[in-house]
């Protein structure tokens, strides 16, 4: 859901050189959320 909302605030994780991920990540952080989807297939 935090991914999708990304989104919908015009963030695009395919152009947006990491502003998206790096977003989502200090998201989940911040909500005690695990690691999403872009975070595991980074590692």
């Amino acid at each position: 859901m935090l991914h999708g909302l990304l989104h919908l605030l015009g963030l695009d994780h395919e152009t947006d050189s990491g502003r998206m991920a790096r977003a989502e990540a200090r998201w989940r952080k911040r909500l005690g959320l695990p690691a999403g989807m872009l975070e595991r297939a980074s590692s």
